[in-house]
């Protein structure tokens, strides 16, 4: 009768002289570091079966053993054949192995996360770089692991991608270590989905490019040359709005000045006077002395710092091109111009700058106001027709709210040029509510 690992057995003959046959003729590998130990702990076994036993044999094929006793005190063994299933599996094996070579040499490590967004697996590299426990990663999201805000518009976009389920490539943030070192990291990853579609996590590589941010920023403090970096915030704030308010303002003052030190230098035979270009981003920086022991400086570093830098080599001379989380904070007393997105990491809204609304009334070219309860900006001259018809409806509907009415023949005047409702087409005069003749509020323009 033959058996399963290719020997011939004979009726009478017992489990272990079968066994301890198939251990001298070398057919069972597993068994050659210690044959007698192995020979005695398969008899246990199997004189008292439990979970089915996978071995190896010398030919290299696979055998799954599954043992039961039977009601007379016997045993029942049946063997399978998995040679075909391990062959796959050790194709799969190395096919995920030649994916994570390939995945470590295009960045310094790989990492999974599952649907939640947390760290499943990250090769042993990242430890390596990172002197830290992998409790400190492990079952964390990026966030977490971090410590970050996701007040911060670069992390608010980042999880948005995330939550869209967008591969992405190049998201930039930096850590603060149990040690106190300051690292930064590049990570890009792709979503992973099972066959029925269900999103199952990430799957990405990061690199730490610690080394090159700190670099740059001590490049930039010795060899800047032609640029200036100013930074608000630290380490005095009047807050984050105020702080932005007052960086743009500055700005403003900067190249107004320039501008009339121009005409000076004209006048004094240069032709082409210097211009700047400036950009201001509003975000999270790490801020402390930076350098080296031949020179240290007290400074900021980061993605914020990065993008400011950004900003301004894409302003034009002259110009000052300013990030849409700055606009946010100083829109109500700057008047700016929307440009367009910018593309880095992730696609940033950005605006230009034109002056701020005081002095923008003073000209006559626009009128700003702000009182408790009601903020004014209106800038007559950069609006259509269509939007200063729209305009004129608005402040009619904001009068009629009001509980105190105008004395007796008061007029609501806005400043030129608002065309009047003689001068706009007939259609677009039905749009806004206006009938050739007077208007419908009691107020005249």
């Amino acid at each position: 009768m033959q058996h399963g690992f290719g020997l011939v057995v004979q009726i009478g003959d017992t489990f272990e002289s079968i066994v301890r046959r198939a251990v001298e003729k070398g057919v069972i590998p597993a068994a050659q570091d210690d044959p007698e130990k192995w020979i005695c702990d398969r008899v246990a076994k199997h004189r008292e079966p439990g979970e089915p036993i996978v071995l190896e044999s010398g030919d290299g094929r696979w055998y799954q053993i599954s043992e039961r006793k039977t009601r007379d005190d016997g045993i029942v063994v049946v063997y399978s054949d998995l040679t075909d299933i391990k062959r796959h599996e050790a194709e799969l094996q190395a096919t995920n192995q030649r994916f994570r070579d390939v995945a470590e040499v295009a960045g310094d490590w790989i990492y999974e996360m599952d649907e939640n967004l947390r760290f499943t697996f990250i090769s042993d590299r990242f430890f390596e770089i990172f002197p830290i426990s992998r409790d400190t990663v492990m079952g964390k999201t990026r966030q977490e692991f971090a410590a970050k805000s996701l007040e911060a518009p670069h992390w608010q976009a980042h999880y948005r991608d995330l939550n869209a389920r967008k591969p992405f490539r190049n998201f930039e943030y930096d850590v603060t270590l149990p040690n106190k070192d300051l690292r930064f990291l590049q990570i890009s990853g792709k979503p992973v989905f099972a066959p029925d579609g269900a999103f199952k996590g990430y799957r990405g590589t990061g690199t730490d490019i610690t080394e090159l941010r700190l670099r740059e920023q001590q490049l930039a403090a010795k060899y800047i040359g032609d640029a200036i970096m100013i930074f608000f915030g630290d380490p005095e704030t009047r807050g984050v709005a105020e702080d932005a308010l007052a960086c743009v303002k500055m700005a403003v003052a900067m190249q107004k000045r320039i501008r009339q030190l121009a005409a000076i230098w004209r006048d004094a035979g240069i032709e082409r006077p210097l211009t700047c270009r400036m950009g201001i981003h509003t975000g999270y920086c790490t801020v402390g002395n930076f350098g080296s022991e031949d020179r240290v400086s007290y400074t900021v570093v980061g993605s914020g710092v990065n993008l400011a830098s950004r900003l301004e080599h894409e302003a034009p001379p002259g110009k000052i091109l300013i990030s849409y989380e700055t606009f946010a904070h100083v829109k109500d007393e700057i008047s700016c111009e929307e440009v367009g997105k910018m593309g880095i990491a992730y696609p940033v809204t950005t605006y230009r700058v034109v002056d701020d609304f005081e002095t923008l009334a003073e000209t006559g070219e626009a009128l700003g106001a702000r009182l408790p309860h009601l903020t004014l900006n209106l800038d007559p001259g950069r609006m259509t027709a269509e939007e200063q018809v729209q305009a004129r409806e608005l402040l009619q509907s904001a009068l009629e709210r009001l509980d105190v009415e105008l004395p007796h023949g008061a007029t609501l005047t806005v400043p030129s040029p608002l065309p009047t409702p003689k001068s706009l087409p007939n259609k677009m005069l039905r749009k806004a509510g206006w009938k050739r003749g007077r208007p419908r509020s009691k107020a005249s323009f």
